[in-house]
């Protein structure tokens, strides 16, 4: 990739990754003084792999217990065929795997630095972006490191993918939206937006990235039946709410059990499903439309129209995911910053980014139990909808600058 030759051109850009580097390598560090405390999700994936070794079910939690001396607190909830991918660790001892582990998760981490920083972002408001990313989304990348969970290798896939997908060579954007989507299975979200692009064989793209990450998982309930429907069952009994899971429909399932609780009525329990598809299908129907207006937009515009419908295709998919932990908001420090600093009034855009910043809740006002149970919580879901919000505000307002333009000249 040329984008690493930039550093050359550029010791500003040289000087923050340098800065980077130094605060993460900090970070990594008091991580690796304290084991005991860390990578609680790491220690599954591990020890999971030892217990399917073992010939033990890995989904269940008792094993994972016994053969960790109970260090394992947490289930296991990926693919069985994702076992394998831990398989190289368990060559070593879990602390010196610990350690191997966050070491690949760093270097990663760095490469999508650098990937966002020259490509997505041009090199833009460089310092400022170091610091968005340290502390916006309630510091989502340290939370990632500190659990040791699978996100960045997730992330590294899919910013490959998006970056393959600007570059227009569809083929391998498939190829590495597939490669995230054996983790956790929602990122195939993104193939949607190969109905966005002037490709006669957009829709071969797409049915065929369907077809093979269903065939992946045909084949894993086939061969390993067993295994799979207990990996079914551990996904749906997650019911991870606030501020580990600031999602849409963990926010409806709260707000209505307070509503049934109020009133005394069990049936407004069951109204968070039937509101979470109403108000994603309302989101999806605009963004539809507000990216079918982006391509209008080709070539009459100074914006990559391309960048910003993948941009609002990343903020969708957090506004609608039905499970998006803290680490998962990783994925919205680009397009946020993008599109933040494309506001046109300075004020404006500094609060913004106070807000994206914050991540201690002493400067927000106590509301009694409406702040205490959604509004810190699910701090991280409001700031996607005003995230979603600013993009169809941007959209809108670049639609109608071009109108204005046109019946400009045409009056002219």
């Amino acid at each position: 990739m040329k984008i690493f030759g930039l550093f050359k051109e550029n010791k500003v850009i040289l000087i923050n990754l340098m800065l980077v580097i130094l605060v993460f390598g900090f970070f990594i560090f008091k991580i690796h003084k304290s084991k005991d405390k860390n990578l609680l999700d790491f220690r599954v994936y591990y020890y999971a792999y030892k217990a399917y070794e073992q010939g033990l079910n890995p989904y269940n939690l008792e094993n994972l217990k016994k053969i960790s001396n109970n260090e394992v607190q947490l289930i296991y909830v990926y693919p069985p065929f994702i076992l394998n991918f831990f398989k190289i660790f368990t060559y070593f001892d879990f602390y010196r795997a610990f350690d191997i582990y966050l070491l690949i998760k760093f270097l990663l981490f760095i490469f999508l630095y650098v990937l966002w920083l020259n490509y997505f972002l041009k090199k833009e408001s460089s310092i400022i972006f170091l610091f968005f990313v340290l502390l916006s989304f309630k510091n989502a990348i340290f939370a990632d490191f500190a659990t040791g969970n699978v996100s960045i290798f997730e992330q590294f896939f899919l910013w490959m993918g998006f970056y393959y997908f600007l570059e227009k060579k569809y083929k391998s954007f498939v190829f590495f939206i597939l490669c995230a989507s054996i983790f956790k299975i929602t990122p195939i979200f993104f193939l949607v937006l190969l109905f966005f692009i002037d490709e006669k064989n957009r829709y071969k793209y797409f049915f065929s990235g369907i077809i093979i990450l269903f065939t992946i998982l045909a084949l894993s309930y086939f061969f390993q039946t067993e295994l799979f429907k207990n990996y079914i069952k551990n996904v749906l009994s997650i019911d991870e709410r606030g501020d580990i899971n600031s999602s849409l429909l963990p926010l409806l399932k709260d707000f209505f059990e307070m509503v049934g609780r109020k009133l005394k009525n069990d049936v407004f329990n069951n109204l968070a499903y039937i509101f979470y598809f109403i108000f994603a299908g309302i989101i999806l129907f605009m963004s539809f439309n507000a990216g079918k207006k982006m391509q209008t937009l080709k070539t009459k515009i100074e914006y990559d129209t391309n960048k910003i419908i993948l941009f609002l295709s990343i903020v969708v998919y957090a506004v609608i995911s039905p499970r998006f932990k803290e680490y998962s908001y990783i994925i919205m420090l680009v397009p946020a910053f993008f599109i933040i600093l494309r506001i046109d009034i300075n004020l404006t855009k500094y609060l913004l980014l106070f807000i994206f910043i914050l991540i201690k809740d002493a400067f927000i006002p106590d509301i009694n139990i409406i702040y205490r149970k959604y509004l810190w919580p699910y701090y991280l879901y409001i700031l996607s909808c005003i995230t979603f919000g600013l993009y169809i505000y941007f959209i809108n307002k670049l639609i109608k600058t071009r109108w204005q333009n046109e019946n400009s000249i045409s009056k002219s």
